[in-house]
């Protein structure tokens, strides 16, 4: 699938609003999300397996089964402030 993405650059008009048109212009194609998706080699059998995962997934969601994941534990914010205290461990209270 041969896909040709061009833009004329006009006269007066910065670079960045010639990128701005042409990164839209890939998008709308799905330029990028080819180049993605052809990136590495994917075997039939390998496509058909994600695809009954997603929908195992989707299906355990929407029952409740799946577990919502953990958030990681908020570390204080005291230790953080103390690593930039540039005064000797004696002066700090240790």
């Amino acid at each position: 699938m041969a896909m040709n993405v061009g833009v004329r650059v006009h006269d007066d008009e910065p670079f960045e609003h010639a990128l701005r048109r042409f990164r839209k212009a890939c998008d709308k194609t799905g330029l990028i999300g080819e180049m993605k998706r052809r990136k590495y080699f994917v075997s039939k059998s390998e496509l058909r397996r994600k695809k009954h995962l997603k929908v195992m997934r989707r299906m355990m969601k929407e029952r409740g089964l799946l577990r919502p994941k953990k958030r990681p534990k908020e570390r204080p914010l005291i230790a953080t402030i103390s690593a930039f205290d540039t005064r000797p461990w004696w002066d700090k209270g240790y």
